[in-house]
């Protein structure tokens, strides 16, 4: 489970369909297509953002985290929300450090792991 690095406790929900459909304007197909397109797409940019950080790229690595930050908008799922929002803020910060823009990183990466793995049918 990864953890929410401003309060340092755990986030406990991968995906809240409730909050998923309003984010939809209620339309319950259309939240399952939001859902559905940033899971098929989140391997592809996971590989991008972490590539880009090893090559130390930062305007790619902001760019990718950026566009993976634009899609957690609409799809209720607050933990890999909360996880990329604080990366993304933190690289727009003033003079970001190397550590915890890989503490960061690792937290994303461990909610796009989750999110990736994560079964709709279930309650979490």
């Amino acid at each position: 489970m990864a953890l929410n690095l401003i309060y340092d406790t755990p986030m406990k929900t991968i995906y809240d369909k409730e909050a998923s459909l309003k984010l939809a304007g209620g339309n319950e197909d259309l939240a399952v297509q939001m859902f559905d397109m940033l899971r098929k797409e989140l391997p592809e940019l996971q590989t991008k953002m972490n590539q880009a950080f090893q090559d130390h790229n930062n305007d790619e690595f902001l760019n990718v985290v950026h566009k993976i930050n634009g899609s957690t908008r609409y799809c209720g799922v607050p933990e890999l929300y909360a996880s990329i929002d604080t990366l993304e803020l933190y690289l727009k910060g003033n003079a970001p450090q190397a550590e915890l823009i890989a503490r960061f990183l690792e937290n994303a990466n461990v909610a796009i792991n989750e999110l990736l793995a994560f079964n709709p049918g279930s309650s979490t």
